[in-house]
C-alpha cells in the first residue's frame, strides 16, 4: 500500500513539543537523566514525518514529469493510443486496441510478459508491443536502412539523423543489434554511434560490406619523356607516354648536330585521364540531401506516431524513482542551503508567500520579565498545518520553529510575549536562485 505522506504523527495532539535547533543537535543529552516525555518522542516522529513529506513533495513533480506518457488509472483511452508502463521491459509499450476507461487500480502485467500479449485494463484492452518488434506496425522500411531526406524540417518518427550522434543502446536495442559499433562505440557501454553523413566530403558508395570508410584519393598520374636524344642518331626521338605529349613535331639530326624544329614537352593530366579538368576541386557529381536511418518502427495508428528520440530527450536528467542516477549532491536537493532571505515582520501576525521550496525559521526571545506564556506560531494556510513552540516555566530562553514549505505556500507568523523575533526563509539546495 502506498504511504500517505500527508499523515503526520501527533499532528492533532493537544500538547505539542518543538525541538529547538541546538536541542535537536544535542539529542537526548538535552534532557540528561530525566526520562523523555511522550511529547518529546512525538515531536521527533513528527519532525521525521515532515521531512519525509517535504522530500516526497519535491520528488513527486520530477517522477510525474518522467511519467507523462505512462498509462494512468481511471483515464479514458482511444484505439490507437500509445502508453508506457514501468512494469514493462525497456523499449516495450502498450497499444490501445479497444477504447474505454482504464481501471482505478494498478495495471496487471502477465509474468513473464510476451510481445503480442493482450491486457484487459478496466474497459480498455492493451496489446503489448516492442519498439521495432515484429508486433509493431511499421512502414515497410527495414531497420538500419538509410534514406536521403529532401527537406530540412522534422525527422520522421522512427528515424534518426545520420549525424554521428551517440544514442542509447537500450532505447534503440534493435538498431544496436543491427549495426552494433560499426560506426562508433559511443561511451563504450550504454551508447553507440549512428553513421555520420553530415560530412560535406563524404558520400555513400555501394559495396558488399557496409560501414567501411574510404579515404579520399585520386588515380596515379604516370608517364615518361626522354631527357635527350642519343648521339649519332637521327629522326623523331621524342616518344613520350602518359600525361607527357609533344605539342610540336620535333626532328633532331644528331649527326650534323642541328634541329629542324624546336619544341617543348607539355604536361596535361587530362591526357592521361579525362576525370581531370572537370572541376576546380575534387568533386564527384552529387545532389545534397540529409541522410536518416530507420531506428524503430514508429508508425502505429495514423493519429499516434511514437517519437522515441523526443521521449528520450524528455527523460534526460530526470531522477529515477530510486535516485540511483543522481550524484550525492543531487540527492540532497531538498535539504536546506546556506542561502536565505529575511522575512520582514510588518505586523503581528505577518503573512508571507513562499518564493521557492525551502524552510521557514522562526526565532523568538522569551520576555523573562513577564509571567505570560511565550509562543511563536507558524500557520501554513495552504496546507492547513500549524506548528507552535512555547515556554512557560523558564525565566529566560528562546522559542524556535524550523518548518519545510513549498513554493507558493501562504503562511502566517504570529508571536506573543517575546522581546525579539527573527524570521528567515532558507532556500532548499535545489532551489537556490542563480
Amino acid at each position: 500500500m502506498a504511504e500517505n505522506f500527508d499523515l503526520i504523527f501527533g499532528q492533532s495532539a493537544g500538547s505539542q513539543y518543538a525541538w529547538s535547533e541546538s536541542d535537536y543537535q544535542n539529542g537526548w543529552e538535552t534532557v540528561g537523566n530525566t526520562p523523555p516525555t511522550a511529547q518529546q518522542f512525538d515531536a521527533l516522529q513528527r519532525r521525521s514525518d515532515l521531512k519525509a513529506q517535504e522530500l516526497n513533495n519535491a520528488l513527486t513533480p520530477l517522477v510525474n514529469a518522467s511519467q507523462t506518457d505512462n498509462r494512468q488509472p481511471s483515464t479514458a483511452y482511444s484505439e490507437g493510443d500509445i502508453k508506457y508502463s514501468p512494469l514493462l521491459p525497456t523499449g516495450w509499450f502498450l497499444a490501445c486496441t479497444v477504447s474505454g476507461t482504464s481501471s482505478a487500480s494498478e495495471l496487471v502485467v502477465p509474468s513473464p510478459v510476451a510481445e503480442g500479449d493482450e491486457i484487459t485494463d478496466g474497459g480498455v484492452t492493451w496489446k503489448v508491443k516492442k519498439i521495432g518488434g515484429a508486433g509493431d506496425a511499421g512502414d515497410g522500411v527495414p531497420l538500419g536502412a538509410m534514406l536521403p531526406l529532401a527537406h530540412n524540417s522534422t525527422i520522421p518518427a522512427g528515424y534518426l539523423e545520420c549525424d554521428g550522434s551517440a544514442v542509447s543502446r537500450t532505447m534503440y536495442p534493435d538498431l544496436f543489434s543491427a549495426i552494433g559499433t560499426t560506426y562508433g562505440a559511443g561511451d563504450g557501454s550504454t551508447t553507440f554511434n549512428v553513421p555520420d553523413y553530415n560530412d560535406a566530403q563524404k558520400f555513400v558508395q555501394g559495396s558488399t560490406v557496409a560501414g567501411t570508410v574510404k579515404s579520399a584519393g585520386l588515380p596515379e598520374i604516370e608517364g615518361e619523356t626522354p631527357a635527350r636524344t642519343l648521339p649519332g642518331t637521327s629522326g623523331n626521338m621524342w616518344s613520350s607516354t602518359g600525361p607527357f605529349r609533344d605539342d610540336v613535331l620535333k626532328y633532331c639530326d644528331n649527326v650534323s648536330g642541328s634541329y629542324s624544329t624546336r619544341s617543348v614537352v607539355a604536361f596535361k593530366a587530362s591526357k592521361a585521364n579525362p576525370i581531370y579538368g572537370n572541376s576546380d576541386t575534387v568533386q564527384p557529381s552529387a545532389l545534397t540531401a540529409r541522410y536518416i536511418i530507420k531506428a524503430f518502427d514508429g508508425q502505429t495508428a495514423a493519429s499516434a506516431l511514437i517519437d522515441v528520440t523526443q521521449y528520450a530527450a524528455d527523460l534526460a536528467n530526470k531522477a529515477d524513482r530510486s535516485l540511483s542516477n543522481l550524484t550525492d549532491a543531487g540527492k540532497s536537493f531538498s535539504f536546506p542551503s546556506d542561502t536565505y532571505e529575511t522575512i520582514t515582520m510588518s505586523g503581528n501576525p505577518t503573512s508571507y508567500t513562499v518564493p521557492a521550496d525551502g524552510y521557514v525559521y522562526i526565532y523568538g526571545q522569551r520576555n523573562s520579565s513577564s509571567s505570560a506564556h511565550t509562543v511563536v506560531t507558524l500557520l501554513n494556510t495552504t496546507t492547513g498545518v500549524e506548528e507552535k513552540d512555547g515556554r512557560t516555566t523558564l525565566t529566560s530562553g528562546v522559542v524556535t520553529i524550523f518548518s519545510p514549505v513549498k513554493k507558493g505556500d501562504s503562511i502566517t507568523i504570529s508571536y506573543q510575549n517575546t522581546t525579539s523575533i527573527q524570521c528567515k526563509f532558507y532556500y532548499a539546495q535545489g532551489e537556490v536562485p542563480v
